[in-house]
């Protein structure tokens, strides 16, 4: 875990450490802009749009899968006017006598209540006898409930039904009704006036809302009409704050609107009977068994073909009269689907989430991130709402979430890929100043001739080399390797590189006409260790050869020895014996060991190289240890310093181009010194013997 909070946090300071303000307003703004438009197309209507279509429909039939749908309430007793009942009365309406017959003989098994969608609402021929015993109806043990109609627009040749009925509904009333959803000024059309006499309570059945419905319709300051579904309970109160039935508070939103749960349609049908039976038993004066005292009744008048209100729901088309089956079942068991929070607060945070993640994210893990994301909020919304009956918003949050933070990763991507270039750019400038810096690869000279090879791991490597003569008479060679390759490493080889020319250039302007290798070394590993930070090491050769006597001293620190190839090839030597630890690694002391003088022959080829002579060509295939090493160099005796080069680069694969999919490890560099004293250097050495 510190791992991972240090990675973000250098994360964090790579994208706002160059423009740090640019980069929080950019940002700011993705995050705002990802929270608004979400926000808005809610407060449009989408939000009811997208949320039957897709998130109702997906967490209902989740629930319904893992078999938590909620159960029907067993005091729950559903008849329906179908086409078998239909049938047997020859039309789709039923006669006033069949009607109180139903009635009288529901109310005589004493249910909690009889509640019926809706009817009534036309005039029927009844007699004075049928008028008494509708206006009878009111004294029943049992309540009737009927619903009606609420709408802003007048219908011609309705009566109204009295707001004045509406104020009996309530146990509790409490204005100002905050949590009613308002209609004001709108009418309710209900049962003609004489059966308003006989039925005690009326409904509305109003459906405007595809998975939620009002649970109260304000119609005025004071005048609040239940749904029907709420005569279901004995106590209905109503206040500022809250809507109770029987103690219940049911969850509604701003706009006063709750939640309908939905019961799955073959559970419904499997509940609703015909009412057919009713009819009968009423006609022949028998009891109605199957309902029991306390019991709630709802007849469905409209279920007959050609004469059934057809609703959405999350489960497809479904009569009306099963929501309004649902919603009686939820006031009978007091279960409500509750809502966790309003979509804002879960936008905000989701996109302020997306867009952190977007912009911290690398590539690679940008979009297993996402995908988790959504896919955890997803599963646990969903498992929220089958286990425990609540609704966790998810929809416009992860809208946010997804598109806040692609934005930030696409402005991370961009800004990575400008600094990718720019970086190219400055890794290909670094390449051309490195070689230029480089002396020339190809000396020829009268004494001696140098061709040298580079070839970095990366645009830009750690080896270094370089050639100096002093005085007119010292040759000095040096080769060496930085740790590691690339940049870093190619800035403390370009570094190593100046820092001797400036040893040299010192040395001339004191006007000495030999500079001592081991103080050059002490002076570059002092440099070393004064560097702050990681360890910084280097191996290095140096040589320094006499032009005149051909006395040669050298000094290796940690580096690989050279190899001198005489003039016919027929002998090989080594330089290896001098030499001290490799630079910046421990202290060297004032003037590190060099050789004693090597007396050359003037005609010796001289082969120096770096680690990467091995690992680079067996990386390519190439199997090179250092018995090859030795052939090689033995082969050079009595070729020119561009023919040995040209040798080595072929029999160890350097012009070919990197097999794809292997990578370099090391920078290759090498040198070939071949030396052409001739006579005058024997003489001399005879003089010094």
């Amino acid at each position: 875990m510190r791992k991972l909070i240090q990675a973000l946090r250098a994360r964090f300071e790579g994208v706002v450490k160059t423009t740090p303000r640019r980069a929080a307003l950019y940002l700011g703004i993705s995050a705002l802009v990802w929270s608004i438009g979400p926000m808005v197309a809610s407060h449009l209507g989408l939000s009811l749009f997208l949320e039957h279509r897709v998130v109702k429909a997906l967490e209902f039939r989740t629930r319904a899968m893992l078999g938590r749908s909620t159960e029907i309430d067993p005091t729950l007793k559903a008849y329906a006017y179908d086409d078998n009942t239909a049938a047997m009365i020859g039309g789709i309406r039923l006669s006033v006598e069949d009607w109180l017959g139903v009635f009288e003989a529901l109310a005589a098994r004493k249910p909690r209540a009889i509640i019926i969608d809706g009817m009534f609402s036309s005039n029927q021929d009844v007699t004075p006898e049928q008028e008494t015993r509708i206006r009878a109806l009111a004294n029943l043990p049992s309540p009737i409930t009927v619903g009606s109609l609420v709408t802003a627009v007048p219908i011609k040749y309705r009566i109204p039904v009295p707001t004045e009925r509406f104020r009996t509904a309530w146990t509790s009333l409490t204005p100002p009704l905050l949590t009613a959803h308002g209609m004001p000024g709108a009418q309710v059309y209900g049962p003609t006036p004489l059966f308003q006499e006989g039925f005690r309570q009326i409904g509305h059945i109003v459906q405007e809302w595809p998975s939620r419905f009002a649970p109260v319709l304000r119609l005025g300051p004071e005048v609040a009409v239940p749904h029907v579904a709420l005569y279901a309970a004995t106590r209905r109160e109503l206040g500022p704050d809250a809507i109770r039935t029987d103690g219940t508070p049911i969850p509604v939103d701003a706009d006063g609107l709750a939640a309908i749960d939905f019961l799955p349609p073959m559970t419904a049908v499997k509940r609703v009977k015909t009412l057919r039976g009713v009819i009968e038993k009423a006609r022949a004066g028998k009891a109605i068994e199957a309902v029991n005292e306390g019991d709630t009744v709802l007849i469905i008048n409209n279920y007959s073909t050609g004469n059934t209100d057809i609703l959405d729901s999350p489960f497809g088309p479904i009569p009306g009269g099963y929501i309004i089956m649902s919603l009686i079942n939820g006031v009978l068991r007091s279960q409500w689907i509750a809502r966790l929070a309003t979509d804002e607060p879960f936008i905000v945070a989701f996109a302020v989430v997306g867009t952190v993640i977007g912009a911290l994210s690398p590539s690679f893990v940008f979009w297993i991130v996402m995908a988790l994301g959504i896919t955890l909020h997803v599963t646990l919304s969903l498992a929220s709402f089958a286990f425990l009956s609540l609704t966790v918003p998810w929809l416009f949050p992860l809208t946010a979430f997804a598109g806040a933070g692609m934005t930030a990763y696409a402005r991370q991507r961009s800004i990575e890929s400008i600094r990718r270039m720019q970086l190219e750019v400055e890794v290909a400038t670094a390449s051309i100043l490195q070689r230029q810096f480089f002396p020339e690869d190809t000396k020829k000279a009268a004494k001696f001739d140098i061709a040298a090879f580079y070839r970095p791991a990366d645009s830009v490597g750690g080896d270094w080399y370089g050639y100096r003569i002093i005085g007119g008479r010292y040759l000095h060679v040096h080769l060496g390797d930085v740790t590691g390759h690339g940049t870093p490493a190619a800035l403390l080889a370009s570094f190593a590189k100046g820092a001797t020319d400036m040893f040299y250039d010192e040395a001339e302007r004191r006007g000495e006409t030999g500079v001592a290798l081991g103080h050059l070394h002490h002076s570059l590993n002092s440099m070393l260790r004064a560097q702050r930070g990681e360890l910084v090491l280097m191996t290095l050769f140096s040589l320094s050869i006499d032009l005149e006597t051909g006395a040669c001293r050298f000094i290796n620190s940690g580096h690989r020895p050279a190899f001198v190839a005489g003039g016919t090839g027929s002998t090989l030597s080594v330089l290896t014996r001098a030499g001290s630890t490799i630079l910046g690694h421990d202290v060297l002391p004032p003037t590190a060991v060099e050789s004693e003088p090597v007396m050359l022959s003037g005609v010796e080829t001289i082969l120096i190289i770096s680690d990467g002579m091995i690992d680079t060509p067996t990386a390519m295939g190439i199997k090179v240890n250092e018995r090859v090493l030795r052939k090689i160099a033995r082969d050079l005796g009595g070729k020119s310093a561009e023919e040995a080069r040209a040798e080595i680069v072929t029999r160890l694969g350097l012009d070919q181009p990197r097999p794809a999919g292997v990578r370099v490890p090391d920078d290759v560099t090498f040198i070939v010194l071949q030396l052409k004293l001739g006579l005058t250097m024997k003489r001399e050495r005879q003089r010094i013997a």
